[in-house]
């Protein structure tokens, strides 16, 4: 009996995007994506001293080297190479006329998963196999997920999340399916690839 052994290996690639921002009362909204690097406005001005940044959930993230002030900017705050663990609500604060004011932006990170992270997976010629992309439920504003192979979109969905199931066969080594994510807010698309190497393995019947 032959068995074709998958060996999935991920590699990502996030294309570079903007981030998009919305207004809900006082808070500001940001959203970017993992891997990005997003810079984060301190709407306070004529102040009587520079604006102190600070994180509202989690303050140990401010002694992260990824995250830096750029004093020639009105203090912004800068976030490079975005991880999810940067999720949280940053806040700077500054005193004008003996009072203290404070600005806080919500950091959203949008990430893509796919489904089985297994390293390897065994299955027959013909026998069936599903990926699943999905994103972050919580992420506002209209967003499109698409599965594309060979350069061809092959399922497509409006929803959070989106499986392709194919067929194995020897056929599928070295061909990459690609997840993409069209959020609305954001000018450029999120994409994760998945690289199928496919090798044989006889196995001796009993």
């Amino acid at each position: 009996m032959l068995i074709f052994i998958l060996v999935k290996a991920l590699i990502v690639h996030i294309i570079e995007s903007n981030s998009c921002n919305s207004k809900n009362g006082s808070k500001n909204n940001v959203l970017s994506c993992k891997g990005c690097t997003v810079v984060l406005d301190c709407a306070l001005n004529k102040t009587e001293n520079k604006p102190v940044w600070s994180a509202l959930n989690n303050p140990a993230l401010m002694d992260n080297k990824r995250l830096q002030v750029i004093e020639n900017y009105s203090s912004k705050l800068q976030v490079s190479d975005l991880i999810k663990s940067d999720e949280d609500t940053y806040c700077c604060y500054a005193i004008r006329r003996n009072v203290s004011y404070q600005y806080c932006t919500w950091l959203q990170i949008v990430e893509l998963v796919i489904l089985p992270n297994d390293n390897t997976i065994v299955g027959t010629n013909g026998s069936t196999f599903t990926v699943t992309c999905s994103i972050n439920n919580t992420i506002p504003g209209t967003k499109n997920i698409s599965w594309i192979k060979n350069g061809k979109i092959v399922n497509s969905s409006t929803s959070n999340k989106l499986s392709l199931t194919f067929s194995l066969t020897k056929e599928i080594d070295q061909q990459n399916l690609t997840c993409k994510a069209v959020i609305g807010c954001i000018d450029m698309p999120i994409e994760r690839v998945v690289r199928f190497n496919v090798t044989c393995k006889y196995v001796k019947a009993l």
